[in-house]
Parts: C-alpha cells; structure tokens; sequence
C-alpha cells in the first residue's frame, strides 16, 4: 500500500479490484480492513479535499454541477444525478465497520463516498436546501440533451440512449422478434 502521510480531514484510496473511495480519515482504518478483508489490494491513499460521484452513461460535456461542503471536503455531484443520490443517501442503511465505527455508504459508477453519521446529516440538509432549484436545472439539462441527440440523430447518425426513449429503437436489437428458430 502507497501511503502519503494523512493529515487532512478526508482521504481518497484506490483499491485493486474495487472502485476507489472518498472517506472521512475518521473511518479510513475500518475500510482498509474492509477492503483487506475482501481479498483487496490497497493502491494508494492520500489526502484530499475534493470528491465527485456520479452514474454511468452518456453525458454532455459542459454539464453542470453542484457542490456539498463536509467539512474541508467538496464533494460534487453532477446536476443530472443530483435527485438520484439525494434519495440514496436518504434511504442509506447505517453501517458497522469490524472496528465498530458506524457509517453510511454511496455508491456511485467509478467512486463511492463513506459518510460518518454527522456527515450524512450535513449532506442531506444541504442537499434538501437546494434540491427545489437543482430539479429545475436538472430538467433544463435533459431537455437540451435531448435536443442534441435529436439534432444528432435527424443527421443520419444513430445514437441511441435510454435517457431519451424516442431514441431507442422500437424492435429488438437482435434475435427474432418472433421467436422464430434460426
């Protein structure tokens, strides 16, 4: 394991074989034994003031992005997602590490963020303080993504995605529609 001496309030760990986590200091000795546990190799942890989650799938380049302040950390989250891990980290289990330490955990496509109980909190007041005007923002971004993949698509190329329906084919992709032997 690649170590660079910690002394912030949060840190960031790679693991072989799991998605990297951003994780308050606090709780960092029960995730390394977490991970160790799995049969995981621990890359590398370092100090970090900055975070992101996200889900997978296509997206626009010049999105926007809201930020959640804990602490000295930043974790940001794109507008677009924003409602799906308010209501995740809303519907959060509380957990128990195997040192004891309780924490809550978000998954999101490549990272996934450890929260201390009082961490949570904060997260979910701030998220439910500007959640009214990110659903605007977030509906502004889907429409104009949808306009893009229609421009896209009346221009012959096909893109399909599921985040706008009227792009996705109305047959199967493959296989015989009506089940018929080959």
């Amino acid at each position: 394991m690649e170590t660079t001496e910690l002394k912030g309030e949060w840190v960031f760990m790679t693991a072989e074989g799991w998605k990297h986590h951003f994780c308050p200091l606090s709780l960092l000795s029960g995730l390394l034994d977490d991970a160790y546990a799995r049969g995981h190799e621990v890359g590398q942890t370092e100090d970090t003031m900055h975070g992101h989650i996200d889900q997978p799938g296509m997206i626009m380049t010049d999105r926007t992005y809201q930020n959640i302040l804990l602490g000295e950390f930043n974790l940001e989250i794109p507008t677009e997602d924003f409602e799906h891990f308010y209501e995740r980290l809303k519907s959060s289990s509380l957990r128990t590490f195997s040192n004891g330490k309780e924490y809550y955990k978000l998954h999101g496509w490549l990272h996934c963020v450890v929260f201390t109980p009082e961490f949570r909190l904060s997260a979910l007041k701030q998220m439910e303080e500007i959640l009214p005007a990110v659903l605007i923002e977030a509906e502004k971004e889907h429409e104009e993504f949808t306009r893009r993949i229609s421009a896209i698509n009346k221009g012959g190329v096909r893109v399909m995605t599921r985040k706008v329906p009227e792009s996705m084919p109305k047959a199967p992709m493959s296989g015989n529609p009506n089940d018929e032997k080959n």
